[in-house]
């Protein structure tokens, strides 16, 4: 890998400033000025949802996902090879099966200009780019796991 994803995953890592700005105005819109913003939390969920599947992909790039060690460090450096094509194609192949599964909903989301009414009449924000954000973040995700292989093939 280059340091261009590390680029890449830092300027990801930035959606992180609007999500403290919404929670914290949700806080103190809620708690404090006793006017709830439905709003700023629906943007914060939906945020923090794209934001997981990205740190997914970097995690993944990083290498920091949670696995069993023990019978890993035990086995030849084949077989770890086989295990890791193993995880990496599952990864991918999930990834790939949200995609497909998703782009319909994003693309007739976007056709209709898809709005969210649960928040009433006086604001309904659309909400058809949040649904191609998640395609985006999980298509992130997908590429990062064929990198992955890529690289655990290409080791002797």
């Amino acid at each position: 890998m280059s340091g261009k994803a590390e680029k890449i995953y830092f300027i990801f890592s930035l959606l992180t400033l609007p999500l403290i700005f919404l929670v914290v105005y949700s806080v103190i819109m809620r708690y404090f000025l006793k006017m709830p913003d439905v709003r700023a939390f629906f943007m914060a969920v939906w945020l923090y949802g794209s934001l997981a599947v990205l740190g997914a992909s970097y995690t993944l790039y990083r290498g920091g996902h949670v696995s069993f060690d023990l019978i890993y460090q035990k086995l030849r450096p084949k077989a770890r090879k086989v295990l890791d094509i193993i995880d990496l194609f599952v990864v991918f192949v999930v990834s790939l099966i949200i995609i497909v599964v998703s782009i319909p909903f994003a693309w007739d989301s976007f056709l209709i200009n898809e709005r969210d009414s649960s928040l009433g009449l006086l604001y309904s924000p659309p909400i058809w780019w949040y649904k191609w954000l998640g395609v985006f973040a999980v298509g992130i995700l997908t590429i990062q796991a064929v990198l992955m292989i890529i690289e655990v093939l290409r080791k002797r």
